[in-house]
């Protein structure tokens, strides 16, 4: 019964994996460069996507100094430097879009989560600088999502005097994610932005020491670079696991969510998995017929109808010799 529900699943995953995800149907595409309607530039929509892509992403750029003289306003509305913000503790640095439909605040919730599973406190240890790559958004934006993201944190308190988010203008937000790698498109015919997610921890100076990709940040890992850029220790090179917060389709012009990856991803993982339930499925019931098979050949050879067997198992002695009286009287004479 197991091993049939185990292959139902699997037929279920296999149909998960083959689905074709589709976007939502217009009837008029937009185009990339032109008004709407126009033809796309640049041939055909996959190169399109594909020149988008491009210009998106996240290059190391490890021992990088980031600019301490470039202008932000914070939740406060107060004007600051980012030098405001060096030589005290290393920073876990953050580029986000307050408003982003998409990865963004899972990438937050997710650094929420990381930071109160961590033995460091925030003001303490480290500090967090969130930025937001998008100048069109405001001090009260960025003051509101302060006061949610603190509340999440186990010790609130210390999290508002350590959580800094800041806004700015263009020239400076391409200052910073110039000199920290971070690479993201805006794409004026359909308003959006194109972007990756991810954080970048910085040594007290203010230099990258550190790349971490996507979602789901290791706590462990997050308070191990933070031990080594408190060191001023600059990191190796990450892995690169870019996740793109939203996937261009030049057809309909819309952004799918990257979680649609991640489901297939995650069909991926429980295929494996299925199938590894169904091997061990199939291994125990050999074993088990192995088992039964050998205990009925055992249970054959004590046949209780052929006395000789027993006799000799219980000690190599017939049945004949028992009951006959043994002769002691010596040979005769």
């Amino acid at each position: 019964m197991s091993r049939n529900l185990a292959i139902f699943f699997c037929l279920i995953a296999v149909a998960i994996l083959s689905a074709p995800l589709r976007a939502d149907e217009v009837n008029t595409p937009p185009s990339f460069d032109g008004g709407p309607g126009a033809p796309a530039t640049g041939g055909t929509s996959l190169n399109i996507k594909s020149q988008i892509l491009q210009k998106v992403g996240i290059e190391q750029r490890l021992g990088a100094q980031i600019p301490p003289d470039a202008n932000f306003v914070d939740s406060d509305g107060n004007p600051v430097k980012l030098s405001d913000y060096f030589g005290k503790r290393p920073i876990i640095l953050m580029f986000v879009q307050y408003n982003c439909p998409m990865l963004c605040t899972p990438a937050l919730n997710d650094l929420c989560r990381a930071m109160n599973a961590m033995v460091l406190d925030p003001g303490t240890d480290y500090d967090v600088l969130t930025i937001s790559f998008n100048p069109s958004e405001t001090t009260k934006l960025a003051f509101m999502k302060k006061r949610i993201y603190c509340s999440q944190i186990a010790k609130s308190d210390m999290a508002k005097k350590a959580w800094h988010f800041l806004t700015g203008s263009q020239d400076q937000i391409q200052r910073v994610t110039q000199a920290a790698g971070f690479h993201f498109y805006w794409d004026a015919a359909n308003k959006q932005y194109v972007h990756v997610t991810g954080l970048m921890i910085l040594t007290p100076q203010g230099k990258v020491s550190k790349y971490f990709y996507g979602l789901e940040y290791s706590p462990l890992d997050l308070r191990l670079a933070i031990a080594d850029a408190d060191r001023s220790h600059i990191g190796s090179l990450a892995t690169e696991l870019l996740l793109y917060c939203c996937e261009y389709d030049p057809q309909t012009g819309k952004y799918d969510f990257a979680v649609k990856n991640l489901l297939r991803l995650g069909g991926s993982l429980t295929l494996a998995i299925l199938a590894g339930f169904v091997t061990l499925q199939f291994a125990r019931d050999h074993g088990r017929k192995k088992h039964l098979l050998a205990d009925a050949g055992g249970a054959a050879g004590m046949d209780p109808m052929r006395p000789d067997d027993n006799a000799s198992a219980k000690g190599g002695h017939s049945d004949d010799s028992q009951g006959q009286p043994s002769d002691d009287r010596g040979p005769a004479r």
